[in-house]
């Protein structure tokens, strides 16, 4: 665990408060017994799992009798920084000095090479990044088949080993897998980071061989307890614009209000979307090509102010309308899909982009260049709402697109944001046969490509979502088609989640990384790291809510997986449901009062993650079943959930509903 103050939960009693909730009103009414799914306690398993062959994860570590810590708590290793290292390769080795601080309290100091510095078999050093001592060792690193993003390579050589990346971002991803594979480090949250080898142990440091690629170059989950994991960075994937955070739905950022305003022949018919064919204008300043030329002006001068990326995000406006000029329907007509006129226009805008920058890079421009070659930028586009569907055709069994031109081009790509989905099932389900052609034609019609999923319902943050299992074969899935990024979009905008939410971020983070790992041993890590002994009755808690949220899916014809439906509702969520998950809770905490005396950080931290999950039942049955309760019963309740929110930081109802608005009176 991290070594850092705990976060204290000052809810002194919500244990008998949830007591009596469970107490109160078994049995009364239509709210009464068990619900539909009275005892089912068994968790819903996967069907046919479609793993995905040809990805990169080689893990050799074999036991070796070199001293890495001894037993007394001394070290004759250092950390090794090349001569003239660069910022994620001093952030690296600051990385590892802090952890193995962490786990066995030892400090290793980071030093430089010199100039001088030779390869000795009996050196004791973690070197870092491009340290030329690598070379002197006589080693060597294959980097194309790395990826461009995170790949790893670890080697052992003499007592020395070596961590080492093909890209400079890569080079903090190889300092935490050399924790994780090595020390065991396990990251579940803020506050409880765990490692296998512990203090007052003489940890040797086996003969090492580790090279791995992310499944996904760009992963994120966007939850702050994982700022930890390198693995989940998306936010740097994209070259930012002058609007800070704009990563998506920015069109209207490259052309902003003034441009749209003096060429009205660029913007869509209904004004809230841009025209990719300038209403059919060939010629002139509010021609297709001004048009093109002026978004690259654009681009050229944030591709200057943020050399280090090499990706932009050129995504429309979060609406479900497209142009309906004439020069935009007779395209339509042809290609069947509105986003013909976006793969041609943005072709188009790449290939301009990257002829200004290998022009650059012949005047000797520094940030034109990317090593001995000229700097190549990719431009990603949306696959989403009016443009989901891709103009492809399918033709015996093999997707292809409509003609060549609608084809992207090796620098753009698409994000398949596929909103309209049913992610209660995974995307191989016949229930999502229309979502699975659309991605199928997108993998035909680029070759680069990201997805974007859905976690969550945000009409009802404080209500589960079901989508907890079906994640693993839908990013093996994407995997399969060649995504090379996943954005899996949950509660984003809160402060905290309820109802196994961090469950499924830490889920997200770890299948990223690796498609193939097993999610019910995944999940049973985590819950014995997050619970302990309340391990056992968070299980039941789960699988229960596993099967009722299936249950809810099946049985009622106005759910359908959507991401805005209404499911606050008591024929959902019978009380004698509610009551079994609030006495779940109550269980939980009974099994980990022992640790209030023997280790009370330790307390402190699984009280607060029980504390967490018990938010989403409290709020169901005060919201559906408070007229259960006697007037000074609720105002407890109330008062009690409404002080663990300010505690626990629970900010939002509803995506843009603050959670006050329903919590100020109360």
């Amino acid at each position: 665990m991290e070594r850092k103050s705990p976060i204290k939960i000052i809810t002194l009693f919500v244990t008998a408060i949830l007591c009596l909730v469970i107490a109160g009103c078994n049995g009364c009414g239509n709210s009464g017994g068990g619900g539909t799914n009275a005892g089912v306690k068994t968790p819903v398993t996967e069907p046919e799992q479609h793993l995905v062959e040809g990805t990169l994860h080689e893990i050799k570590c074999t036991p070796n009798s070199r001293v890495f810590v001894t037993a007394d708590g001394t070290s004759d290793y250092k950390i090794l920084l090349p001569q003239t290292p660069n910022d994620n390769e001093q952030a690296a080795a600051q990385y590892l000095a802090d952890r193995i601080v962490d786990a066995v309290r030892v400090r290793l100091p980071i030093v430089n090479e010199t100039p001088d510095m030779r390869f000795s078999e009996s050196d004791k050093y973690l070197a870092v990044g491009n340290c030329r001592l690598f070379t002197e060792a006589g080693l060597t690193m294959t980097s194309e088949y790395l990826g461009d993003r995170g790949g790893v390579y670890i080697v052992s050589k003499g007592n020395s080993a070596f961590i080492r990346s093909n890209t400079a971002f890569g080079v903090e991803v190889s300092a935490q897998m050399f924790m994780q594979r090595v020390f065991g480090m396990e990251i579940y949250s803020s506050d409880l980071i765990e490692y296998d080898i512990k203090p007052g142990e003489e940890v040797t440091l086996p003969d090492i061989e580790i090279t791995e690629r992310p499944d996904f170059d760009y992963i994120t989950t966007r939850p702050e307890p994982y700022r930890y994991d390198k693995r989940s960075a998306w936010g740097d994937m994209f070259i930012p614009t002058d609007k800070v955070g704009d990563d998506y739905h920015n069109t209207f950022t490259y052309y902003n209000d003034a441009i749209r305003k003096a060429r009205p022949g660029w913007v869509s018919t209904q004004g809230n979307q841009l025209c990719y064919t300038a209403h059919g204008v060939t010629e002139g300043e509010h021609s297709l090509d001004a048009m093109i030329d002026y978004g690259v002006n654009e681009m050229m001068r944030y591709a200057e102010a943020c050399p280090d990326r090499n990706n932009f995000s050129f995504t429309h406006q979060d609406n479900e309308d497209s142009c309906g000029c004439p020069a935009c329907g007779a395209e339509y007509e042809k290609y069947g899909a509105n986003s013909a006129v976006i793969i041609k226009f943005v072709n188009k805008m790449a290939d301009k982009v990257n002829a200004r920058l290998e022009a650059e890079f012949e005047k000797g421009t520094e940030w034109a260049r990317n090593g001995d070659k000229a700097r190549k930028v990719k431009i990603f586009f949306f696959a989403y709402n009016a443009t989901k569907e891709p103009p492809a055709k399918k033709v015996g069994d093999a997707w292809q697109p409509i003609d060549e031109s609608v084809k992207c081009n090796e620098n753009v790509g698409v994000i398949a944001a596929m909103i309209k989905a049913n992610f209660t099932y995974d995307l191989y389900d016949e229930h999502n046969r229309e979502t699975y052609d659309i991605m199928m034609g997108w993998a035909a019609c680029a070759d680069t490509m990201t997805t974007w999923l859905y976690d969550t319902n945000f009409t009802n943050y404080m209500y589960p979502f079901n989508s907890f299992e079906q994640a693993a074969e839908s990013y093996r899935f994407c995997k399969s088609i060649g995504s090379i990024g996943m954005f899996n979009q949950g509660i984003w905008n809160a402060g905290n989640r309820t109802h196994f939410s961090w469950w499924k971020a830490y889920r997200t983070v770890n299948l990223s990384w690796d498609v193939n790992q097993d999610i019910e041993v995944l999940r049973k890590k985590y819950f014995k790291a997050m619970f302990r002994d309340g391990a056992e009755a968070m299980d039941k808690m789960y699988n229960e809510l596993l099967a009722h949220t299936t249950w809810i899916r099946d049985t009622f014809e106005e759910i359908n997986g959507g991401l805005y439906e209404e499911t606050e509702l008591q024929k959902f969520w019978p009380k004698g449901v509610l009551d079994r998950f609030n006495g779940y809770i109550a269980d939980a905490y009974a099994a980990i009062q022992q640790y209030r005396e023997t280790d009370s950080r330790l307390y402190d931290v699984l009280k607060k993650n029980i504390d967490i999950e018990s938010m989403f039942p409290r709020f169901a049955t005060i919201r559906l079943y408070g007229s259960y309760y006697s007037h000074a019963d609720l105002a407890a309740m109330k008062a009690a959930f409404k002080k663990d929110c300010e505690v626990l930081k629970f900010t939002r109802f509803r995506e843009f509903v603050p959670m006050d608005t329903i919590t100020a009176d109360w």
